[in-house]
């Protein structure tokens, strides 16, 4: 239960890029997958999305939009 409150805190900093920001996130995903917890690629994609700064709006914003979420590795190759 801590690895998912830790997940769903995770939140991307003034000094992170997007790829330390999405990197944190893998890394917190997959220490759930190391104790048998499993969790599904667009609640991963939502709750990346949550945690971008204010500066990402609009990428949130149009990616929200989308008739379907992207996958997790989309969503990587789109904000990177």
């Amino acid at each position: 239960m801590a690895l998912c409150d830790k997940l769903h805190s995770v939140r991307m900093t003034k000094d992170d890029n997007v790829a330390s920001y999405l990197t944190r996130v893998a890394h917190v995903k997959d220490e759930l997958v190391v104790v048998g917890e499993s969790i599904t690629d667009s609640e991963l994609v939502w709750i990346a999305l949550k945690g971008f700064t204010k500066d990402w709006d609009v990428f949130f914003k149009c990616i929200v939009g989308w008739e379907k979420l992207p996958n997790w590795n989309r969503l990587w190759d789109d904000f990177t």
